[in-house]
């Protein structure tokens, strides 16, 4: 059977054989990146049994000295399955896919030049991404939706570049694949955080604490110098973590931390990662209520 896509990750660490952890990671994210499409397409939340049955990646061979396999798009049955979008196929499910990808490799490298960048989207029919102030390229609305589902699958996609041994990743139709991605580019998709200098002392719940890694989960209310919220923590120093776990038993604790942030390109403004916490400044058991989870 002739296949129509091909997917290659060459490298050195390929020349005695194919690492099993290096071949199901690369093709399960694979599979993850072309479902990412299939989701947006179809307007559902995940892959069911059912049609995992109907969409699929399918193989028959990888090439040694290398980890090369062409591929085809199986879409079964797809008219019922594809009420946003119908009539599409195997072809347009490949053209969104690489216009994603696009999309995301654009508007990372421009972040990157610190270059300023605007999204738009016009009528559910087009998403514009223009670049200091008049270079613009236009897209199927699809394409953001697309490219914000799948930026975690290309991030650790671009993450094998960094694993030693692999040099080069190919992905595209038959010997002359449309996205070609080197060494050099690997950092491409990875984001520079930073930590704030200015101390904040909210009131939050802490609702979860590792005591091995001294990591945590704390929730946010209204009203405090930190956006509602919940947010992912991490101890500062060599501090007892015992006030961490005997803090899970009040409704609110007041603490002294630091913002560690991200700029986010796709969502186009500053993200807190996570806080630094350097103390538990004191406790209350006054509230009449746990502050409430946040969806």
């Amino acid at each position: 059977m002739n296949m129509d896509y091909l997917f290659s990750l060459q490298g050195s660490i390929f020349e005695k054989g194919i690492p099993i952890h290096i071949a199901s990671k690369s093709l399960f994210e694979l599979q993850n990146i072309f479902d990412k499409t299939f989701l947006i397409t179809s307007g559902k939340q995940r892959i069911t049994p059912k049609q995992r049955k109907k969409f699929y990646l399918q193989t028959e061979t990888i090439k040694h000295s290398s980890l090369q396999t062409y591929f085809d798009i199986i879409m079964g049955s797809m008219q019922v399955m594809l009420p946003v979008y119908q009539g599409i196929g195997p072809e347009n499910i490949w053209n969104l896919t690489k216009s994603s990808y696009d999309f995301l490799k654009l508007l990372f490298q421009a972040h990157a030049q610190g270059k300023s960048t605007h999204i738009s989207v016009t009528d559910n029919s087009e998403c514009t991404l223009t670049i200091q102030g008049d270079n613009s390229t236009t897209y199927n609305a699809p394409v953001l939706n697309i490219a914000k589902l799948s930026i975690s699958n290309w991030q650790e996609m671009y993450g094998l570049l960094s694993d030693g041994g692999i040099s080069d990743l190919s992905l595209g139709h038959g010997d002359n694949p449309e996205i070609k991605v080197n060494e050099s580019e690997r950092e491409l998709f990875n984001l520079p955080t930073k930590t704030e200098k200015e101390p904040l002392e909210p009131e939050c719940n802490i609702i979860e604490f590792n005591k091995t890694k001294k990591t945590g989960k704390l929730i946010v209310p209204k009203g405090q110098p930190l956006k509602e919220g919940n947010y992912k923590f991490t101890t500062v120093g060599n501090q007892e973590i015992s006030k961490y776990i005997e803090s899970m038993l009040y409704n609110r604790v007041r603490i002294h931390c630091l913002k560690e942030t991200v700029f986010d390109p796709l969502a186009q403004k500053e993200i807190i990662i996570r806080l630094h916490v350097v103390d538990v400044l004191s406790r209350h058991t006054s509230s009449p209520k746990q502050i409430p989870l946040l969806p």
